[in-house]
Order: C-alpha cells, then structure tokens, then sequence
C-alpha cells in the first residue's frame, strides 16, 4: 500500500467530517504510528558481512540508534561465533575469519515507493494511526469547549469525549493485534541461528 492509500485508510476510520486535521497532522498522525509499529515489530533484514578477526563492520544498512542484531549465521570460516554490536563495529565471540549473514532490525517504510509492513499488520497500523488522530480532535473539541457557552460548549464536550473513547478502542485493537511490549524493551541480543519473522 501506498502512503496516500494508507492516509484514505486512515481519514475513513477517523471521520473527521469538519476538516478540522490537516493533511500535515494526517501525515504526522502517520509517521508516529509508524515510529510506535518499528519500535513494536522492527523489519529484519539479511546482510553478508566479511570478518577477520574478533571485530567486523556494520551492515551496510544498519541504522544507528535503531538497529539491533537478530541473528548470525556464519557462510564460509567453520561455526558461527557469537555476535554482539560494540559502537561502530561488530563483536565476535571468538577469533573468526569468513563470511557471516546477519539478521538485523530497521525501521519501517511507508511512503509513496517502498512498503515494508508486515502481511496481516496495515490495518493495526491505521488504528493506531487513527488513535493518535482522534487524540488530536479530542484535545481541539475540549478546547473549543472551554471557549464557548452554554449549548455549543455541551456539543463539543460530547465531541470530545466520543473521540477519545474511539482513540482508546482504536489503540487497544493495535495492542491486541501488535502485542503490548513496551516500545524499545527489545534487548540487543546475541544470537545464533534466525529468530522467528512475519512474512510480508
């Protein structure tokens, strides 16, 4: 799916009949879900690196202050050392020379070219999406509300407290479906062998 097609999900689940969010806060609203979405399922990605030693370089796709390692397989050089991320550069285990495939954590695309959410996983997204969204509506209601008298006053108040209940029903349907682990509580791991990934 496209960035654009995913807003027109989004808009469609958010009702906002008065155009009170722009096309900026949709596109805010979008990237913070999917901030939330790489922190919760980070894409996994394969890379071969070349090792000689106990030190190795990054994958050439490894995105600082995100990336974890996943999982190491070595190719060529015998058993497949452990490996852990030390600054810049990578941690063997053990004194290895040969080629490693790595299995390592990115952060999610979605825009008008690339498309890496999971199978199963774009509709949790767009709750989500939604959910910040009518937090948005809610907290411009509960303002338009406090500025204004008597009958309008009542109508936002209500307008407000029906959004933020659906923002709350519309993040409990991403918890349920994404799981609820804490945002970053990944550890960065040492692993041998490939972890469990969902199929796009």
């Amino acid at each position: 799916m496209t960035l654009s097609g995913f807003i027109d999900l989004v808009a469609a689940l958010v009702r906002d009949e008065s155009a009170v969010l722009s096309p900026l806060d949709l596109d805010n609203a979008a990237l913070t879900a999917l901030q939330r979405y790489s922190q919760d399922a980070p894409y996994l990605m394969t890379e071969a690196v070349a090792c000689d030693g106990m030190l190795a370089p990054l994958p050439l796709k490894w995105q600082a202050n995100f990336s974890q390692v996943k999982g190491a397989v070595a190719l060529t050089g015998g058993s497949t050392p452990d490996v852990t991320q030390q600054g810049d550069q990578l941690l063997l285990g053990r004194y290895f020379t040969g080629q490693l495939q790595l299995q390592f954590s990115v952060a999610h695309q979605l825009d008008e070219q690339a498309d890496t959410v999971y199978y199963g996983d774009m509709e949790a997204l767009a709750c989500y999406t939604a959910a910040v969204c009518c937090d948005q509506l809610a907290a411009y209601y509960i303002n338009e509300a406090n500025s204004t008298l008597n009958v309008d006053a009542t109508a936002h108040q209500s307008k407000s407290s029906e959004y933020r209940k659906q923002a709350n029903a519309y993040r409990a349907r991403y918890q349920s479906h994404i799981g609820t682990k804490t945002p970053g509580s990944t550890a960065a791991g040492v692993f041998v062998g490939w972890g469990s990934r969902r199929r796009r």
